[in-house]
């Protein structure tokens, strides 16, 4: 390949003539990507496929972004009625099951106004029983203590 330059006197500006010596570059026209977020933490470099020296186009497609978009995530709040206790919870409405998977979950430090996150599943141990009573409240005993959880929205935040 030979790269000349020139000055246009009438303008005053160089132009670059690329020369490649009957070589013709193999573009591909859209060069397809999908990036799941969750296993990149550095730059992802994306080259053309096999066969082709460059792209015209790339689309990127991007999966496994964190709910919020932006990285946020919002926290319900649940309300132990019977302890006057709370936790929050990846979770709006009370689902039909205890969650098996993991979640994570806030609750405040009995004294202080503090709070710990935990990550767990609320799957029920051995002999404890999880009951769905509605949308808003749930019902979950282990032994002889007994928790019945209602949404309070007006403790909910997003970080």
């Amino acid at each position: 390949m030979i790269i000349e330059t020139s000055k246009n006197e009438q303008t005053g500006k160089y132009e670059v003539d690329i020369k490649t010596n009957g070589v013709v570059a193999e573009l591909e026209t859209n060069k397809e990507v999908s990036i799941d977020v969750s296993q990149y933490s550095t730059p992802v470099e994306i080259t053309p496929s096999s066969g082709k020296d460059g792209m015209k186009k790339t689309t990127v497609t991007l999966t496994n972004i964190s709910s919020g978009g932006g990285g946020s995530t919002t926290y319900y709040c649940w309300d132990n009625s019977l302890d006057s206790n709370y936790m929050y919870l990846p979770f709006s409405v009370a689902p039909n099951e205890a969650p098996s998977n993991e979640t994570t979950v806030i609750e405040p430090f009995p004294a202080g106004g503090k709070y710990y996150i935990k990550k767990g599943t609320l799957a029920a141990p051995e002999g404890a029983v999880y009951t769905k009573i509605s949308d808003n409240e749930f019902k979950y005993q282990i032994g002889n203590t007994l928790s019945i959880f209602t949404r309070d929205s007006t403790k909910d935040f997003t970080f």
